[in-house]
This record gives C-alpha cells, structure tokens and sequence, in this order.
C-alpha cells in the first residue's frame, strides 16, 4: 500500500525502470519550462479544447500534448498528479514502481471522482475563445 492507495502485486514497473522522486520532480520543471511561457487567458478558438495549469493560465490541449511528448510513460500521469496534489512526488514515484502508469492513472482519475483535481484540468475555451 502506498500512502493509502492499494498496490495489485505483480503490476508495478519494468524491472530495471523504476522512478524516483527526483526523476519526476525534473520532468516537471522540465514540462513547467516548455508550458508556463505558453499560459495565457485568451486568444483560443471558440470551443477549443484547453488545458487549465492553475493560476498561470491556460494552453492548448495539443500545447500539452506537445509538452509531454518526448517524456517518459509515467510523465503525463505524474504532471497531472503533481499539478493537483503538490509535493507528493515521493508517493507518486512509489506508487508508479509498485502499480506501473495503471496505478498512476487509477489514481488521477479517483481525484477526478472526488472533485480533487480543481488546479490542472482540461475543460473549452468560451464561445469568444476566452477562459
């Protein structure tokens, strides 16, 4: 059990492919570097699909997308999780040896179900391409 989320046995990482709080607490300043400069409240296509990154604005979905390509599996997961949950990168790294990217998606999709994830999250650009 990792900080009250139960692990399946068996299901965690490739052996040789385990992550550290390090690794992730990097991937994301190297995500944050590649986003932030793109933030902004407007200037988005009327019903465009948008990626809300707390206080600092919003980007593109495929901005995010973009972001994150060149990174790791377990990235997408993580950044999301961070962005919501700050500081928690030590449990997501031993959630993600002992689950693998199913325990890391399993987990941000319960902070959805429980209205947790209120800082990063996708949602539309208004009728005026505005968010």
């Amino acid at each position: 059990m990792v900080d009250g989320i139960e692990a399946e046995r068996g299901s965690g990482c490739e052996p040789g492919r385990m992550v550290t709080e390090q690794m992730i607490r990097e991937m994301i300043e190297r995500v944050d570097g590649r986003l932030l400069p793109l933030c902004r409240c407007e200037g988005f296509q009327p019903g465009e699909s948008v990626v809300r990154l707390g206080d600092d604005g919003y980007v593109t979905e495929a901005e995010f997308d973009a972001a994150l390509a060149d990174e790791p599996d377990w990235a997408a997961a993580c950044y999301q999780l961070d962005g919501n949950q700050r500081g928690r990168c030590k449990v997501w790294a031993e959630l993600y040896n002992e689950e693998g990217v199913a325990g890391l998606e399993e987990a941000l999709t319960r902070l959805f179900r429980l209205d947790q994830a209120d800082v990063l999250y996708c949602t539309e650009a208004d009728e005026n391409g505005h968010c």
